[in-house]
């Protein structure tokens, strides 16, 4: 996901010019999102899952309900999890009548997760054990399990699944250790790092639930059962990623097979919002959000996947690395006199302003090369902070 150049933008697909003009606002009104809000874009397109990991008070719920918000016409469902929450809370409560009547064991399920085409379920790791399998066959398969005139089970117009939890859920249940296994995106959501940031939240409100940009579900719906799953992937991508692959086992960061076959579609969506109709190289980046299994492992695996896939992005980072030095120093310098405080600060100012203009020719040529810009506009996000 990038900012298209005024060129590009008559090439992309309508659903495209929309979905970026929702990523450019919700990262505008919650500050260091971006890469979290485009994982999730991502994961939609890809009819993924998506695992939310962060403590609470960092606005997840509140990011991911202005999210869905701007899918118009599509039925949202929410709610938190916890050991003793039953079934009935998620998946609908039985239809007495028809069990007494005609021994049918199924549930009224309108306004429950089973007829909702979204879903957030927080605290997700903590889910019931009654409720665990029924709820891997409806996220998983898009399946229902229960007796209906003779039907053992129903489909489901779930599209994604989004799953929050200030924890990993491995140790949680088996259950739950099955279903992050399972989520293919994973992305942490911390609280607010920059100074700036923490200070414009105090002050600014967060945008109104439902206005803004917005996408009719029926033309996303189409772009995602049709238009994704017909962009190809060509042999030097596939072989980009069999070496990443080599390169991550060496480093002994192994992800399944699995993980591997159904990131393909997370390259396809990439491709697909950058106005492509094959995924290239410049794709595999996005990868960096479904490589890692524990969050020791996120930065390393990011440096490895924008070094093969975007050298901009990767020059991106290191000018971040940059930034955060210059941001020591400036707290360093807090605790002497103001004459010296004074000259830190010129000398670090005019070192940001390089810095900015840096990034901006970083992104300007990822831009003429066609590659994505979100790691250069992420970086651009931290430096202004």
């Amino acid at each position: 996901v990038s900012r298209p150049s005024a060129s590009a933008i008559t090439a992309l697909h309508p659903v495209a010019i929309q979905l970026n003009a929702i990523l450019e606002e919700l990262a505008d009104a919650f500050k260091e999102r971006r890469g979290p809000l485009q994982a999730i874009l991502l994961a939609v397109l890809a009819k993924e899952q998506v695992f939310l990991l962060g403590p609470p008070g960092t606005a997840k719920t509140r990011m991911i309900v202005t999210f869905f918000s701007r899918i118009l016409g599509a039925k949202y469902f929410e709610t938190i999890l916890s050991k003793n929450r039953p079934p009935e809370f998620v998946l609908g409560p039985l239809d007495i009548q028809a069990l007494t009547d005609h021994g049918d064991m199924h549930r009224k399920i309108d306004g429950f997760l089973p007829t909702c085409n979204f879903a957030m379920l927080d605290e997700v790791g903590k889910m019931s054990a009654t409720l665990g399998h029924d709820l891997l066959s409806v996220v998983l398969e898009r399946k229902l399990h229960q007796v209906n005139g003779g039907r053992s089970f129903i489909d489901v117009p779930l599209y994604s699944f989004i799953g929050g939890s200030n924890e990993l859920p491995t140790d949680e249940s088996d259950d739950a250790a099955a279903l992050w296994d399972r989520m293919l995106v994973r992305v942490v959501v911390d609280y607010l790092q920059e100074t700036g940031n923490f200070a414009s939240m105090l002050t600014n409100a967060l945008p109104e639930i439902g206005t803004g940009a917005s996408v009719p579900f029926a033309d996303l719906a189409a772009v995602i059962d049709h238009v994704i799953p017909a962009i190809k992937i060509p042999r030097d991508v596939v072989e980009t990623v069999v070496n990443l692959r080599e390169a991550m086992r060496s480093d002994s960061i192994v992800p399944s097979d699995r993980r591997w076959k159904q990131s393909m579609k997370l390259l396809q969506a990439s491709a697909f919002m950058l106005g492509r109709t094959e995924v290239t190289v410049d794709d595999i980046q996005v990868l960096r959000y479904t490589l890692w299994n524990e969050p020791s492992q996120i930065q390393k695996v990011e440096r490895m996947t924008l070094s093969v896939s975007n050298p901009m992005a990767e020059q991106a980072l290191t000018l971040l690395e940059i930034a955060e030095a210059i941001q020591k120093e400036s707290l360093k310098a807090k605790g002497l006199g103001s004459d010296k405080r004074a000259a830190i600060g010129v000398d670090l100012n005019g070192r940001l302003r390089v810095l900015g203009t840096d990034l901006g020719n970083v992104r300007q040529t990822a831009l003429s090369q066609g590659m994505s810009t979100t790691k250069p506009d992420e970086v651009a996000d931290r430096a202004q902070a």
